[in-house]
């Protein structure tokens, strides 16, 4: 479906499975009724700034199965930056991406192992365009969030995640080699990633193709 040509207050689902996609639908009819319509698009990218007014609410499916989700997760971003609230589900057990998930401050974020009850309690605040992290997930990161990045440290820590090299970042930028690699440090700090190994891993894992 052209989401261009829906009227206002849509949900917006991507990315989840069939099994999810119905779960989610149930729950969300069970909650929202009529008032808003549930539409499934199967790329993020049929998400633009002309259609993006018509969004309420959008939840994402972030996977092992997933060709890029560095490039999910950026998207989610951008839209969540822009004012509509973000739900993102994972089956991803990764502290370091949980960190990183909440600290680019996308609304919300839950396992694929919690309940519909849960589903429901996170919906109910992220549809409010409030923050809510499901009890698995804070529980992974112990029940602390890092602080949210800004946008320049947002758009350094997706370069160093493709893999760039800080010498070539500082580069493209004009900037202090020694300045990129003092926030870089920052940003690894506040993810919990310890070296650039860890780093690294990280990058290949959302990176997978």
């Amino acid at each position: 479906m052209n989401i261009s040509n829906l009227s206002k207050k849509n949900i917006i689902l991507t990315d989840l499975t069939p099994i999810n996609e119905s779960g989610v639908r149930n729950s969300l009819k069970s909650v929202c009724g009529n008032d808003y319509s549930v539409v499934n698009i199967n790329s993020m990218s049929k998400i633009s700034n002309e259609n993006i007014w018509s969004i309420a609410l959008v939840i994402l499916s972030i996977s092992k199965e997933c060709d890029n989700t560095l490039d999910s997760i950026k998207k989610a971003w951008e839209i969540s930056s822009s004012g509509i609230p973000v739900l993102l589900f994972s089956d991803f057990l990764n502290v370091n991406l949980y960190s990183l998930i909440a600290s680019l401050g996308i609304n919300g974020l839950m396992s694929y192992k919690e309940s519909s009850s849960v589903f429901l309690d996170v919906l109910f605040t992220v549809i409010n365009k409030e923050r809510k992290f499901s009890p698995y997930v804070l529980e992974k990161m112990a029940w602390k969030l890092p602080a949210l990045l800004t946008p320049a440290e947002t758009n350094l820590v997706f370069d160093l995640l493709e893999g760039k090299r800080v010498t070539d970042i500082a580069k493209k930028n004009g900037r202090n080699i020694k300045t990129i690699s003092t926030h870089k440090t920052s940003i690894m700090r506040r993810l919990n990633i310890n070296n650039n190994s860890e780093l690294s891993a990280l990058g290949g894992v959302l990176n997978r193709f």
